[in-house]
């Protein structure tokens, strides 16, 4: 995105060496042969001193100081540098003799011909000159004439506003080139214009808060002004406000009118004025060289909330002002709507989904606005472009069922109304979608599936766990024990449930039954067996640490086990430890450590013993209470493979590698973003998602990603993937910072 003026110089420099010398001469032959050249300005023709114009192959050069000085601009001529500076307003133009390459407000136009030194006088193209001063060029070859205007026809033929005194509307353009300068005002559906004079006085606020005067230069197109007016019809006082609104980049998409809608991660959506500048670090770019996921502050029209100028935050502007757009010639019509005397108005649009939606579940939408249109709405990433109908005189309704596989953590809900013509700008309803028909599982089982316990009040528990979904509901839990239900008596989080028997168990077989659900409403239930034993195997099992106190990154939890001689134990404490070796110190003393790491989280984690006899009898034993580790969050996985880049093969399964505390599980997702669909919104959503175990030496890979989009539009070339890679905690939740890279396709 940025201009490297370094370049442009030296694509000057190389310009004018390659340039034959002997291409200059004809131009002086073929003026000598041909009728002299008039140059007429607003229906004046203009006089030069030295030599005349000249034309050569259709372009026609005029001496440079009488070009720029009639048409208002400012110029000088640097002998040592060979160069022509001029300046009118806020447009710069640089053109160095011989060269065919000159530079407008610091971007390259290639010429026709070069400005070039012709009998003592320096002659410019006219056609370059006065375009880029914002002038109109015509040529009539009958008459051998250039006809210059800086007149504007749009404006001339524009009508004032109807009201009288105080006006309101939205401002398409600030005219400095005619006389007397006006501004032109989108107001009661139509564009107006409204003359300026020197004491005007121009205001201008954020929305919301008190203004301070400026120049007129800082009234920009797209600005919210309100106009006071003397009996003349002259412009007294100008009020201008615009919001700023800023954010990060989540989503880009085109409209089908071909604006930019940029997707923030407040969720806020702005279509962004074809005429909106961008600048990077100062310097004037593309919308299309702004990347998804750079933060952004966007100038906004408060009556419409649509966006006219866009700056980029980077650390060398971290607080940057958004440009504003504004017309200081004739160059382009002001802004123009299809229906002349239409307004289209939405008074309210709002969705009903008060809770994450599964697969099935019906989100109602409606709009209320200007009768008689068609309304439509989207969820970005789910729908496009779902009908409302009009079920009354203004008030439109639609609906949409969730379709199965469909998942958003936080999507929001657009609408958009259109009435003979004119399209409304896009609104907003309050609230955002999560939309979740995957259901929660449970990861981890104790007693585990199949074991024997000696005790008949064994800690019964489950891991669980809803990924990245909506959420495990604790109060849709149910466990049962050989079929009898002892909820009620259980310890139910989001991540975990304890349970331990009131009546002793008897000995021999018996069976859990965990039934949950997410907050969506997605459920799941888990079945698994263990068996009681009278037997006297395992003495006890016992920590150095105290139920109930938090345990530090640092740390060492040493677990004892006494049981049998000669047999063989392991330990584990919930999910970050599942086989903690326990060494037989003295004849049936079994003894191991383990070291709390940064980033180890854990609450009432359950600590549970595996031990085998000689003869092959397994046994498993759990502390009489859980521990809570609190280490802080571990640092970010590191991603080494894909790096950042703007091409990769999306044909090929994508494998990911990285690196990570040795033995922490890394969730690795691949998140995309489409640029080109030819709906109404940007559409994102996921490639999928991998949990993954960290071997020894820190090296984790998930592999088999196929990078598609799951969109009606079908797979994009201008797509951004996100891959993040993310530590879990022990309960499956995040609990570092992701890592992130972007891809796009190759």
């Amino acid at each position: 995105m940025k201009t490297d003026t370094k370049n442009t110089l030296i694509l000057f420099a190389v310009a004018t060496a390659l340039l034959p010398i002997t291409a200059l001469l004809p131009i002086t032959a073929h003026a000598q042969a041909g009728r002299p050249i008039r140059v007429v300005l607003n229906g004046q023709a203009l006089t030069f001193s030295g030599t005349q114009p000249q034309q050569f192959r259709g372009s026609t050069l005029v001496p440079m100081r009488g070009i720029f000085e009639a048409l208002g601009a400012s110029v000088k001529f640097d002998k040592s540098a060979q160069t022509v500076y001029g300046q009118k307003g806020e447009t710069a133009i640089i053109l160095p003799l011989g060269a065919l390459v000159a530079t407008v407000n610091g971007e390259p136009h290639t010429l026709p011909l070069p400005a070039q030194l012709i009998n003592g006088t320096t002659l410019v193209p006219l056609r370059f000159i006065s375009e880029s001063l914002g002038a109109g060029v015509s040529w009539n070859p009958a008459t051998s004439t250039v006809t210059i205007e800086t007149v504007d026809q749009h404006v001339g033929g524009l009508p004032s506003p109807a009201d009288t005194g105080q006006v309101s509307g939205q401002v398409t353009g600030v005219y400095t080139n005619t006389t007397p300068t006006q501004l032109t005002l989108m107001t009661g559906g139509k564009n107006t214009v409204i003359p300026l004079s020197g004491s005007t006085i121009i205001l201008r606020s954020i929305s919301g808060q008190p203004g301070s005067e400026v120049p007129l230069s800082e009234i920009k197109s797209g600005d919210q002004v309100t106009v006071q007016r003397g009996d003349s019809g002259v412009a007294t006082i100008i009020t201008a406000s615009f919001g700023e609104v800023r954010g990060t980049i989540v989503g880009i998409g085109r409209l089908n009118g071909g604006n930019y809608v940029l997707t923030l991660d407040s969720g806020k959506v702005i279509e962004i004025s074809p005429e909106a500048p961008v600048t990077f670090e100062g310097r004037k770019v593309k919308l299309s060289d702004v990347k998804a996921y750079e933060k952004v502050v966007i100038r906004t029209n408060p009556a419409n909330s649509m966006g006219y100028g866009v700056a980029v935050v980077t650390a060398v502007t971290p607080n940057p002002t958004p440009p504003g757009a504004v017309v200081t010639g004739p160059a382009q019509p002001p802004v123009t709507q299809p229906g002349d005397g239409v307004t289209v108005t939405v008074d309210s649009f709002t969705q009903d989904a008060a809770k994450p939606l599964k697969a099935g579940d019906l989100l109602t939408a409606t709009l209320s606005g200007t009768p008689g249109g068609k309304a439509s709405f989207a969820i970005p990433g789910v729908a496009e472009e779902v009908p409302m109908k009009e079920t009354s005189p203004g008030v439109y309704s639609g609906t949409f069922t969730v379709p199965k596989g469909a998942s958003v953590a936080s999507a929001a809900v657009l609408g958009r109304l259109v009435a003979r013509g004119v399209t409304s700008a896009l609104i907003q309803a309050p609230g955002m979608v999560m939309i979740d028909s995957l259901p929660p599982k449970i990861t981890d089982f104790g007693p585990a599936r199949g074991a024997t316990v000696e005790s008949d009040h064994p800690l019964i528990f489950a891991t669980l766990t809803d990924g990245a979904g909506s959420g495990v509901n604790p109060d849709a839990t149910r466990i049962t024990v050989d079929g009898t239900d002892v909820t009620g008596d259980a310890t139910i989080t989001g991540s975990l449930f304890t349970y331990r028997p009131k009546s002793a168990l008897t000995g021999g077989l018996h069976r859990v039954t965990v039934t949950l659900a997410d907050r969506a409403g997605n459920a799941a239930t888990s079945e698994w067996p263990f068996r009681v034993s009278t037997s006297k195997v395992v003495q006890s099992f016992t920590s150095n640490e105290l139920a109930g106190r938090a345990i530090g990154a640092g740390s060492t939890i040493e677990l004892t086990l006494k049981a049998v001689a000669g047999g063989k134990a392991t330990a584990g404490i919930g999910t970050l430890a599942k086989a903690i070796p326990l060494s037989e110190t003295d004849p049936g003393v079994y003894v191991g450590e383990y070291t709390v790491k940064t980033g180890d989280t854990a609450q009432n984690a359950p600590v549970t013993a595996r031990f085998v006899t000689r003869d092959g009898t397994e046994v498993t034993t759990t502390l009489a209470s859980g521990l809570t580790i609190t280490a802080g969050p571990p640092p970010a996985p590191k991603i080494l493979f894909p790096v950042d880049t703007d091409s990769v093969d999306v044909n090929t399964p994508l494998t990911v590698k990285g690196k990570a505390a040795p033995g922490s599980t890394v969730r690795v997702t691949i998140n995309y973003v489409s640029k080109e669909l030819g709906g109404i919104l940007p559409v994102s959503g996921s490639s999928g998602s991998k949990d993954v175990v960290v071997d020894k030496n820190g090296d984790w890979t998930a592999s088999e990603f196929v990078l598609k989009i799951r969109t009606l539009f079908g797979s994009s070339r201008d797509t951004v993937f996100t891959i993040m890679a993310t530590e879990l905690d022990a309960d499956g939740n995040p609990s570092s910072d992701a890592a992130k890279i972007t891809v796009r396709p190759g």
